[in-house]
């Protein structure tokens, strides 16, 4: 299940948190589209589910 978590702290601050995205996913367009639009860069930090397919992929060509 992929799951978008969009938490406003009672400051003001915004963060975005992805679950259930892996690799390239990670930047699917409405992510995108839904920090553009919340005022977010898209500056965050990769989950551990996004290396999740590259690990998979290195294990397979190895």
């Amino acid at each position: 299940m992929r799951i978008i978590e969009v938490t406003v702290a009672p400051n003001g601050d915004i963060s975005v948190e992805t679950r259930g995205y892996q690799g390239s996913a990670c930047f699917d367009p409405r992510i995108t589209a839904l920090e553009e639009a919340l005022g977010r860069l898209g500056n965050g930090q990769p989950t551990d589910e996004y290396w999740v397919a590259f690990t998979q992929q290195q294990e397979v060509n190895a």
